[in-house]
């Protein structure tokens, strides 16, 4: 499966997200690989749209 993008979110211990048709892996430092289908990822995004909204408000009721 051939890679359409990689990004590597630097940290003590890096995150990579890699594009693939169909699927998205990712990898936490030198951990396994780990596919996530289309729907997760919608998922994933939604969640993290919801922790940045938090990060931005301070207000506990958006992660409800």
């Amino acid at each position: 499966m051939n890679a359409l993008r990689t990004w590597t979110i630097p940290g003590e211990t890096p995150l990579t997200i890699t594009v693939h048709r169909p699927a998205v892996t990712m990898r936490y430092g030198d951990g396994p690989e780990v596919e996530l289908s289309p729907s997760q990822v919608q998922s994933l995004s939604a969640r993290m749209v919801d922790a940045e909204d938090y990060f931005d408000t301070g207000d506990p009721e958006i992660l409800v």
